[in-house]
């Protein structure tokens, strides 16, 4: 299986940029590969918690315009979270793309994004993915970290009482569990 990964320093609260770069519905303000999204079903609520979560997309990736659905398959508050392809082409090529978030000081955040892939064929496999699946891997990771620092360095990412509150209004019946302090 394939993987790239990138990191960078974000100028964002480790939480608030956590819990944004999180909902789906603010995808498409920092990751312009994505159209629009939106949650399929939140089975764990009433929690924030996002495991379980499916989420469908619709955007460009590998400049085809696409529709797929991805599965939180790991969240922890806070830490990380990794998203895998349960439908369309990124599910094909078992697409993931993952985030990792640690504090490097007052109001920074390291971000680590990784995205994993695999040609889905045996004989020509690794052709694709050397010149193909890696080289569009790298441009989305990259995509992904400079989205998150524009949004930051615009001061675009709201205080969390106001992220849960969107929340609420972009998924009707979303409850924010007590155990985010």
């Amino acid at each position: 299986m394939g993987q790239v990964e990138a990191s960078e320093i974000v100028r964002a609260d480790k939480k608030e940029l956590f819990f944004y770069g999180d909902w789906c519905y603010n995808v498409p303000e920092w990751f312009p590969p994505v159209k629009k999204t939106w949650i399929e079903s939140l089975p764990k609520l009433p929690s924030c918690d996002a495991l379980g979560k499916i989420t469908c997309y619709e955007g460009t990736i590998m400049d085809r315009e696409m529709e797929w659905k991805a599965k939180c398959v790991e969240w922890t508050e806070c830490e990380s979270w990794d998203m895998r392809a349960i439908t369309g082409f990124p599910a094909r090529v078992n697409m993931h793309l993952a985030f990792r978030f640690e504090s490097n000081g007052s109001d920074e955040t390291r971000v680590t994004a990784i995205m994993g892939f695999r040609a889905p064929y045996p004989l020509i496999g690794p052709i694709i993915d050397r010149f193909f699946l890696r080289k569009e891997a790298k441009r989305m990771v990259k995509l992904a970290l400079e989205g998150l620092n524009a949004v930051a360095d615009q001061h675009r990412i709201p205080p969390i009482d106001l992220q849960f509150e969107k929340r609420k209004i972009d998924f009707p019946g979303y409850v924010v569990s007590q155990i985010v302090t």
